[in-house]
């Protein structure tokens, strides 16, 4: 999965020595960031890569207080399916 998410996120850049990979503090939070936005939120590869872009975002990954304004209007679409779906 990590070297797929390398493939797909600029943001990665594992120093690689005698093909091993080392990923430095940065390189953990910005996986614990990925892995938290796919898994926790549920959101897909391009709205990550659309929230790791903005230079501002600030998530709070032990306390999940900070909230981007992307995984907000990804929780309101979510609600709002699901109450569509309700009503039918």
């Amino acid at each position: 999965t990590i070297r797929f998410w390398e493939t797909q996120f600029k943001q990665l850049k594992p120093k690689k020595i005698n093909k091993r990979r080392y990923y430095d503090n940065k390189n953990i939070d910005i996986l614990l960031r990925i892995q938290f936005l796919i898994k926790n939120q549920g959101m897909t590869i391009n709205g990550v890569k659309k929230v790791l872009d903005n230079k501002n975002l600030d998530i709070d990954l032990h306390k999940k207080k900070n909230i981007s304004s992307d995984i907000f209007k990804f929780r309101v679409n979510k609600i709002n399916k699901l109450l569509k779906n309700l009503k039918k």
